[in-house]
């Protein structure tokens, strides 16, 4: 899936019911706390990632999107999900030229993720 495709595939930054169905409960404070318990625990991810590309480290990246693809998927931000998927597939190939395009979508994403939760 190209950049444009996986910034097209959803219009909600977060889907709500993802975590949910984890937790349980639709319980609007519990999901505001989780929800915010992730930006709290990945809020420094993208700065990660985007030093794991100015190094070329492509194995490391693959790592560390690996991570962050789980607990994003996890929290129901599904496009930034896919974008560290990507990531993840692409580190490991070393593929710089995917990658460079991929990263700029890093940092707008998480940005709308942590809007969207802010207004919860």
């Amino acid at each position: 899936m190209n950049g444009a495709a996986i910034a097209a595939k959803n219009s909600t930054p977060v889907d709500t019911s993802v975590l949910a169905h984890l937790l349980g409960n639709n319980d609007p404070k519990q999901l505001r706390e989780m929800l915010n318990m992730y930006l709290d625990t990945e809020s420094d991810v993208p700065a990660a990632l985007r030093k794991l590309i100015q190094e070329r480290n492509g194995a490391g990246l693959a790592q560390a999107a690996h991570a962050a693809k789980g607990a994003a998927a996890s929290a129901g931000a599904r496009r930034l999900a896919e974008i560290y998927k990507e990531l993840e597939l692409c580190g490991a190939k070393e593929d710089w030229e995917t990658i460079e395009k991929l990263a700029f979508q890093i940092d707008p994403t998480f940005e709308e993720v942590r809007k969207f939760i802010h207004a919860l």
